[in-house]
């Protein structure tokens, strides 16, 4: 009875062992495991920390370049304005250019209106004197025929104490002529540069008013 006890006892032990064996067994591919499942973890939380360091490192950049966009921006802006300023700097100074060259004009037109009208005023006086001459000499000639006692073709009257005498010589009627064509070609340069005048002042005008609006808006 003691021998089968002990070989039941014996029989127990080995079971036990046995079953010690598959649990340790069962322990060491559940560490095996667990290590497995930590380094895939330590892989995962590397994974995890190296994105979000390289997430706040793109969000760094990306502040970056946002920053020089609105930089870039802002100096496109500015380039802009200056050109837009200097292109109406460029345009003041045209026009300026265009306000002295009215100016000139308008001095030449004021002396071109001038010196028509003086022509004008000259021809008309010449073309006053010949007429005068004309009728001075037309009398002479009708004096030479007066007869003491018969009626004047002029005025009638019989008696003739003071007759007329040609005191120059007579222009010819194609000297009138050509006094009255000088007369009328001066007065159409007088109406020519007359209305050269008035355009002139007008351009000036208007280059002047445009000159003084360009260079308020600088």
């Amino acid at each position: 009875d003691a021998a089968q006890r002990e070989v039941t006892r014996l029989d127990g032990l080995r079971q036990r062992v046995a079953d010690l064996e598959l649990a340790q067994e069962e322990l060491a591919r559940t560490k095996v495991d667990h290590d497995a499942h930590r380094r895939r973890h330590e892989k995962v939380e590397r994974r995890r920390t190296e994105m979000e360091g390289g997430a706040q490192e793109r969000g760094r950049e990306l502040q970056a370049l946002e920053g020089l966009a609105a930089e870039v921006s802002a100096r496109r802006l500015q380039h802009q304005r200056t050109e837009a300023r200097l292109q109406q700097a460029r345009r003041l100074d045209a026009e300026r250019s265009k306000a002295a060259a009215a100016k000139s004009n308008l001095g030449a037109a004021v002396r071109g209106e001038a010196e028509a009208v003086g022509a004008l005023e000259v021809a008309q006086g010449e073309l006053k004197a010949l007429q005068g001459r004309w009728r001075s000499g037309q009398a002479a000639v009708l004096a030479q025929g007066l007869v003491g006692g018969e009626p004047c073709p002029v005025c009638g009257a019989e008696a003739h104490p003071h007759p007329a005498a040609a005191s120059a010589e007579t222009p010819t009627d194609e000297v009138l002529v050509i006094a009255e064509g000088r007369v009328e070609t001066c007065a159409v340069a007088r109406t020519r540069a007359s209305k050269a005048l008035a355009t002139a002042e007008a351009a000036l005008a208007a280059t002047s008013t445009l000159v003084a609006e360009l260079a308020q808006a600088l």
